[in-house]
Parts: structure tokens; sequence; C-alpha cells
């Protein structure tokens, strides 16, 4: 294992890991920076969407159709990392309908949605909507059926 030393306690732990001294900070700024970003730049109507019931509901099913598992992850680097999102792959303001559409929503983890953020801006909204739609398809159809 590979680890690091934390440049605020000086604990040695796994390079992939936050320290313990520093995630209660980290969650503290995290849950200050999500609520800034409903209050001031979040569409509203989704913002509604996100505390509905039936968000809940279909995201769970979602995280259950597939496994549980980071599907980006496992198709690009083979990696089996446990999801905890769903993500969007044609965004809510580029298509309300497609909102609950569950061949529009792919199971990720927090680090991976910020990543295939990362992507869309590096490739083009339109070729990582194509790439994601294809590697979700392949997933399923591979892990699923």
């Amino acid at each position: 294992m590979i680890t690091k030393q934390c440049s605020f306690c000086g604990k040695w732990i796994p390079v992939d890991q936050t320290c313990s001294c520093r995630a209660a900070v980290m969650k503290k700024r995290n849950r200050e920076r999500h609520k800034d970003y409903d209050t001031h730049r979040r569409n509203r109507e989704a913002t509604g969407f996100y505390q509905s019931r039936e968000w809940k509901c279909t995201r769970e099913a979602v995280l259950n159709l597939d496994q549980g598992i980071d599907v980006y992850r496992y198709m690009t680097d083979g990696t089996i990392v446990p999801a905890d999102t769903a993500h969007h792959i044609i965004p809510l303001r580029d298509d309300w309908s497609k909102r609950l559409d569950k061949n529009n929503l792919m199971s990720v983890a927090g680090t991976t949605h910020g990543r295939i953020e990362d992507e869309y801006k590096r490739l083009g909204k339109h070729e990582m909507e194509r790439r994601l739609t294809e590697m979700l398809r392949r997933y399923r159809k591979e892990m699923v059926e």
C-alpha cells in the first residue's frame, strides 16, 4: 500500500484517503460550499427535484441496478469503487425530461463525479455524453443482464 504523511498531524495514511484530522474540516467546508451553490447558483426547480421522493427512489434504483459500483471507474480502469451517487449524463438543464431516465443515470462515486465534469470540459459536452452513454450501455449489457 502506498502511503503519504498528513501535512497537519504527521500520521501516515493511504494515498487515496484524507486524514481523519482533516475530514471534519473538509466536511464542514463541503457543507458550506453546497449551501452556497444551492442558494446562489443552482436552479430552484432542480433543487426541489433533488430533494424529492421520486429522485431519491430513482437514485437508489440506479445504484442497485449498477450493483453499487462506480460504472465510470470500472469501465475506464477496471477498478471497483463503491458508488454513492447517480450522475445525469445529459444534465437536467439540457433535457428535463431525462431526469428520471435510468438510461441517462450512471452510478458513480463523488470523486468520480468531479472527474467526469472535468472530462466534459476537456472533450466537449456532446462527445463526453456519447462516451458515457455507450459506456453505461456496455456495462449494463455485460454486468447486469
